[in-house]
């Protein structure tokens, strides 16, 4: 049950196609690229110890909310609910969800309103996966829900099931943007510390 990991010079897809065939966990390239590795390392690691998936469910119906937040908690994640669309900013920032369960049709603000707000701010929140709920499942509303950043489109009544899965699967994903953003912002930030500190000018050169 130990994750394997696949370390190669090789970067081309019949070689990760064979790698993943295997039951690989992770597939690098050498020479190693560190962020790259730690990257994998993480999202292994955190499968491994079975976090619970963060879902913050808005809908301003409060049964329905509640419904869906039970189905996932019995499903083994974590769940908040926020009934106000326009306070979704605290529960945000306090309880840092995997991944975002929005209804469209709210009173005050609809769940496409939400998100285009949400994607103005910083990395954290603007690449954090959303699934749509609604319950006039139309053609042209999945488009609309895909142009305003949407990952998924689930119809109401949702099965369980289906509910569970597609969260799930979402919210693994935001995790590990999550992590990738954190590495590259420490990255960055020791950059900064490395220039800041250089008693010398640093020279660069094409010979």
């Amino acid at each position: 049950t130990a994750p394997v990991l696949f370390l190669s010079i090789r970067n081309d897809f019949e070689a990760r196609l064979a790698a993943a065939r295997a039951g690989a966990d992770g597939y690098v390239t050498k020479p190693v690229d560190v962020l790259e590795l730690v990257g994998v390392l993480e999202r292994v690691l955190a499968r491994q110890a079975e976090e619970a998936i963060r879902v913050l469910v808005v809908d301003d119906d409060l049964d329905v909310a509640n419904h869906h937040a039970d189905l996932l908690r019995a499903a083994g994640m974590e769940a908040a609910v926020v009934t106000e669309p326009r306070e979704v900013m605290g529960p945000l920032v306090q309880f840092r969800p995997d991944v975002l369960l929005m209804d469209i049709n709210m009173p005050g603000a609809s769940g496409w309103e939400v998100v285009s707000v949400l994607r103005q701010f910083g990395p954290d929140i603007a690449y954090l996966p959303v699934v749509f709920l609604t319950s006039q499942a139309t053609p042209m509303r999945r488009v609309r829900s895909i142009r305003v950043g949407g990952d998924a489109f689930l119809a109401k009544p949702v099965d369980p099931a289906e509910l569970v899965n597609t969260v799930g699967a979402r919210g693994e994903r935001g995790r590990e943007l999550r992590g990738l953003f954190a590495r590259l912002n420490a990255s960055d930030e020791r950059f900064r510390a490395i220039m800041g500190s250089a008693s010398e000018a640093i020279l660069s050169t094409n010979e």
